[in-house]
């Protein structure tokens, strides 16, 4: 590790006005000196040469009157994180050529430290800290010392803990040298999300070949475990393919008890490998619990087949939403959402209406919740009827006249039941939260920086879709419509800072123009549940336009339904049987964790741990502090594909088992090519680039960013306007202006 300071200098003076008042008074003087130059009615050309000389010295004296200094700062330089792989595929070749078959892929990334200039550079830069990763991270003084024999490869652990680490510091980037195989923790991807989140760039440098065997792995799906009957049920599935360029791969969703097929996709295999995100849809048609399947058929030449399948579960309820909706004052962005919620139609028991609405008007007559079926004076306090609710939509609510205890009560469901909130910013209230309110706690930012503009916009906020929201899927709209095609939003709260945990869903701002991007939905996991913060009272306004009036509609019940699938209910809850992880090193124990409805509370559990042709072992799993999640170890299992399932106690839904795959050390050559491809994704994700070792020894040092300097203390200053020259410059100056006056007869 490297420690480095910087110093830092800049411009200075102590006049006691302002920059501008200093500007004023120097063009007034300047003014009023020319002005009786010109009144002596002499040659325009002698005019000129003495008032240039008369400004010059004038700006001189400014500059002596004014105190100008350079003050120097000591500045701690930005952090960069230097990680080098170490596990045993680290001594794979270093690429497919013939010519790198003597390389391994360790010492091409000790040829990168080994240049002199390179590392230098670095120092003068950085702050620099190095780190060697395999089965744990640590520490590096020198990467010539390092030898390939870590037994396990957890690059997405030692992101993470870097990046916990990392935590109040400037750090400019992350680079990360390896071949980006991953045989235990988490995932790159898991990784970049987290160093995306802390705005953290990972710079990858993919060492190894890249032509491995045909195979096909579902490696991740990404899919609402809870969903209302009618929904369109999204199930986003990663797939990582090594096939020849240009196979059909078919990726199928089915149900596993009927084996009924619900979505299938087609994907074209580019190149070799791929990896790819693949959304299927389905209809959520019945009640009730859905066990399905994620399948890919396996393509010729296929070794390992065992991960072309993964299972996953889904709930659908048949009922309506309950949706408690509060506002001040009936503004239009009430009145329409409170129409369109009261007409919504579902399907089954929720057919007549989708929303099961109560609305409050807190400033309202109280005649007027007598007249209106939904309406109510109050909003509900009774712990059955807050339970009973999905979602709670403050549309410019006055916070103050909900009270600490109703407040809390949210707080309190949104955190433990899971229940969503969408908070609406309105000119009204401006959502002026007391300080200390459990809401402030909730929203996604700090409600000490949100600022209201005085009035509507002159200008029109075009609202588009941010990457973020694209890569989660959230609010699609139809085929041939896009964000920016809505009509403008003209009122809009501005948010200085947003939590750590908060996702900007849509924003304004024109690529095209360059514009400042603004915040205009964003979003936070709380808890159970979701926080939904709409920095505008105008989405009303996508009613208009021929093409789009129904798009106000489709973006309300697509949030409502979103956070409404987070809700816990005790009907809903099933038992779930896990393992952190899915490939184990021989000799590592597997950590299981079962969580078990309310209604279940044994003493212990039991599962089974078998393969084929091998008779089960049995673990016990103990109660924690949470009387629902139990937790056991096995250990000192050979290698083979094993699958856990439980059999005590005995549930009506029993849990899906999980299947695990124990390695022997010698896994880290199991699928011998570079991971290149995941690579690629962590740093895109994250804001990086993934380079080739000749492009890192070429271009790295120009393109890793600069990062962001700390000023640490101030160093003694050198003052200018005492400076012997300005004093001499302006003396020349006078000096001159008079000779030329002499010889010109104007003295």
């Amino acid at each position: 590790m490297i420690f480095a300071v910087d110093i830092s200098w800049e411009l200075q003076h102590a006049w006691p006005l302002p920059a501008w008042g200093l500007a004023v008074l120097f063009l007034a003087i300047a003014g009023w000196t020319t002005w009786l130059l010109f009144a002596q009615q002499i040659a325009w050309r002698k005019t000129v040469v003495l008032s240039t000389l008369r400004l010059a010295a004038l700006a001189g004296l400014f500059l002596m009157l004014g105190g100008w200094r350079l003050s120097f700062f000591e500045t701690d330089l930005p952090d960069l994180l230097m990680l080098v792989d170490d596990s045993a595929s680290m001594q794979l070749p270093a690429g497919d050529s013939a010519s790198d078959v003597g390389t391994n892929r360790l010492a091409r990334a000790q040829k990168l430290f080994a240049e002199p200039d390179w590392m230098q550079t670095l120092e003068q830069r950085y702050r620099l800290k190095m780190y060697a990763v395999s089965e744990q991270i640590r520490p590096l003084s020198s990467v010539a010392e390092l030898q390939a024999d870590g037994q396990s490869s957890r690059l997405g652990d030692g992101l993470l803990q870097l990046t916990n680490a990392q935590r109040g510091r400037s750090t400019a980037a992350i680079v990360l040298m390896s071949d980006g195989i991953v045989t235990d923790g988490a995932s790159l991807r898991v990784a970049a999300d987290r160093l995306a989140a802390q705005n953290i760039p990972l710079w990858t440098v993919g060492l190894g070949g890249e032509q491995p065997p045909p195979e096909l792995a579902i490696d991740e799906i990404v899919a609402d475990d809870r969903a209302f009957l009618g929904d369109e049920v999204q199930v986003r599935v990663l797939l990582r393919g090594t096939a020849p360029a240009g196979s059909e791969v078919a990726v199928e969703l089915r149900d596993r008890d009927s084996d009924a097929l619900l979505a299938r996709q087609q994907v074209r295999m580019e190149s070799s490998p791929t990896r790819t995100v693949i959304p299927l849809t389905f209809a959520a048609d019945r009640p009730g619990s859905w066990n399905l399947q994620v399948v890919v058929p396996p393509i010729d030449g296929e070794i390992f087949t065992d991960n072309n399948r993964k299972p996953m579960r889904l709930v659908v309820r048949d009922e309506p939403i309950g949706v408690l909706l509060i506002a001040q004052q009936p503004s239009y962005e009430f009145r329409f959402l409170k129409h369109l919620l009261e007409r919504a139609q579902g399907q089954g028991n929720a057919a007549e209406n989708l929303i099961r609405l109560t609305s409050v008007l807190q400033d309202g007559d109280p005649r007027y919740a007598e007249q209106d079926r939904s309406a109510a004076a109050l909003p509900p306090v009774k712990s059955d009827e807050l339970e009973a609710l999905d979602v709670v939509i403050l549309c410019d609510a006055d916070i103050d006249q909900l009270g600490e205890l109703m407040l809390g009560q949210i707080d309190e469901l949104v955190r433990s039941r899971g229940t969503g909130l969408v908070v609406v910013a309105g000119p009204e209230n401006r959502l002026a939260i007391p300080n200390g309110s459990a809401l402030a706690d909730l929203i996604p930012v700090d409600p000490r920086g949100l600022r209201a503009p005085a009035g509507p916009q002159s200008r029109p906020l075009v609202v588009e879709r941010t990457r973020l929201g694209q890569a989660a899927g959230d609010l699609p709209l139809p085929a041939g419509i896009r964000w920016s095609q809505l009509p403008p939003l003209y009122w809009l709260m501005r948010s200085a800072e947003l939590k750590p945990a908060a996702q900007v869903i849509l924003a304004t701002g024109d690529a095209a123009q360059q514009t400042a991007s603004l915040p205009v939905v964003v979003s936070q996991v709380v808890g159970a549940g979701q926080v939904w913060l709409q920095l505008s009272d105008e989405s009303f306004r996508w009613l208009s336009g021929s093409s789009t009036h129904n798009l106000h509609e489709r973006y309300w019940l697509q949030v409502i339904r979103k956070l409404a699938r987070r809700k816990r209910t005790d009907v809903n809850e099933s038992a779930r049987l896990q393992v952190s992880g899915s490939r184990f090193t021989e000799g590592q124990p597997l950590p299981i964790e079962l969580t078990l409805p309310k209604s279940e509370s044994p003493r212990q559990a039991r599962v089974a741990i078998g393969r084929d042709g091998d008779s089960p072992r049995l673990e016990t799993l103990y109660p924690t502090s949470d009387p629902q999640l139990l937790r056991g170890t096995a250990s000192d299992l050979p290698p083979g594909d094993y699958s856990i399932r439980l059999i005590d106690p005995v549930l009506p839904q029993p849990p899906d088992p999980v299947a695990v795959r124990i390695e022997s050390p010698s896994s880290e050559f199991a699928e011998g090519h570079a991971a290149l491809i995941a690579l690629d994704e962590a740093s895109r994700i994250s804001g990086g680039k993934l380079l080739t070792a000749e492009q890192a020894a070429d271009s790295l040092l120009a393109e890793l960013p600069a990062g962001r300097t700390i000023r640490l203390r101030e160093l003694p200053s050198r003052p200018i306007w005492n400076h012997w020259v300005a004093a001499a410059m302006v003396v020349a100056l006078l000096s001159g202006e008079w000779i030329l006056r002499r010889r010109w007869g104007l003295a």
